[in-house]
């Protein structure tokens, strides 16, 4: 691989947008959950009870909500395909002629596309055509239940928000470990972040936390004002 090579980012980072959001998302409604349960009460296993049964249910609703919309942008992408295949077979020339302008505005002379495109033969071309139409690289399709599964795991790391009150009867003590841990992961992942970004890793993991905590910190405000009205 040469210099040049390794300054693009590799397609399997496709998937970092979907951990992110699956992260961002498990962990402000678990913590949203317990900061504003245990600011309204001060029993340990309600806590932990509300917790954990808001982020299954985050995660559920998850999994099949991005099964669904995977699916059906699969079977969007699975028209086209079978749309784009009937246009070159029933209309060579126009799709031709398509290409031909592709390259053209791209800095290409007519001539010089001309020979690119008859070089690629009739399989590239039509994998071109398909990147350049539709974003499908090498006209590879998502897998819908692999999209879901990376959401639902990414946003079950939202459980490490409830484990503190798992092993202290101190609602204060464990929404503060909870916090703690909830900025680390969240800092972490936006951090990870930048390898695909190319950001500074310090300004991308801290904007994810502080977005995620300011996100959370809306449970622990509803939770103190009935909290208050109790």
């Amino acid at each position: 691989m040469n210099k040049h090579e390794r300054r693009h980012v590799p397609s399997s980072a496709g998937a970092i947008k979907d951990i992110v959001f699956g992260v961002e998302d498990g962990v402000v409604t678990a913590l949203g959950t317990v900061l504003g349960v245990g600011a309204a009460v001060s029993d340990v296993s309600i806590v932990i009870i509300a917790g954990v049964a808001a982020l299954f249910a985050e995660a559920v609703s998850m999994f099949f909500g991005s099964y669904l919309s995977a699916k059906a942008e699969k079977e969007i992408q699975e028209r086209n395909i079978i749309t784009e295949r009937e246009e070159i077979k029933e209309k060579p020339k126009m799709e031709f002629r398509e290409m031909v302008g592709f390259y053209m505005r791209r800095g290409l002379t007519r001539t010089e596309a001309v020979k690119v495109i008859k070089r690629l033969g009739k399989e590239k071309f039509f994998k071109i055509m398909l990147d350049e139409e539709f974003g499908l690289r090498d006209g590879i399709l998502k897998n819908p239940l692999r999209v879901a599964t990376v959401f639902w795991l990414a946003t079950m790391v939202g459980i490490m928000a409830v484990v503190p009150f798992a092993f202290t009867a101190n609602v204060k003590l464990g929404i503060t470990i909870a916090v703690g841990l909830s900025i680390g992961t969240l800092f972490i992942v936006g951090a990870l972040k930048s390898r695909f970004t190319k950001r500074n890793w310090v300004i991308s993991g801290a904007e994810m936390a502080a977005i995620g905590m300011v996100a959370a910190m809306v449970g622990f405000i509803v939770g103190s004002v009935f909290h208050v009205a109790a």
